[in-house]
């Protein structure tokens, strides 16, 4: 049987609503924040192997701050045989497309419910590909007057 998720439901909207009212803050910060985890979800049911970094860990991994997160700081292992170079020398440039490619891998494969397109953000990426950047974009019921960047 398919899993179905809270963001399927007629009443998601007014839930948010309500989670935004009694926590006194933005409706959008709630949306945002329940597709971040969402996300994070979705990568385990893809049986992606990931570690949280930075902010991300402390709040959503510890909850040792309790701290809004715009994006999701993490490392996704790469998986076996498709020979990224991950160690710390391998600046060459046939490391750093190693990494450039398998960024665009993962945006190309993955796929969760609700998300409705995945792509590479480059603003993320650094010269060497030691970090790069992957937006998931969602159908967003609350309008963004936060200055924060659309998708997790």
């Amino acid at each position: 049987m398919p899993l179905d998720f809270i963001h399927n439901h007629k009443d998601f909207a007014s839930l948010i609503e309500m989670i935004a009212e009694e926590m006194d803050t933005d409706p959008f910060l709630v949306e945002k924040d329940y597709w971040l985890m969402h996300c994070l979800y979705g990568l385990q049911r893809l049986g992606m192997t990931f570690e949280l970094k930075g902010g991300t860990s402390l709040s959503k991994g510890y909850g040792i701050i309790q701290r809004f997160s715009e994006d999701i700081d993490l490392r996704i292992k790469p998986p076996e045989g498709m020979a990224v170079s991950t160690g710390r020398n391998q600046d060459k440039p046939a490391h750093m497309g190693s990494r450039k490619r398998y960024y665009d891998w993962l945006a190309s494969t993955i796929r969760m419910s609700g998300i409705h397109k995945v792509e590479r953000d480059t603003e993320y990426d650094d010269v060497k590909y030691r970090s790069g950047g992957i937006r998931l974009r969602y159908n967003e019921i609350n309008k963004n007057n936060t200055g924060l960047k659309d998708g997790v």
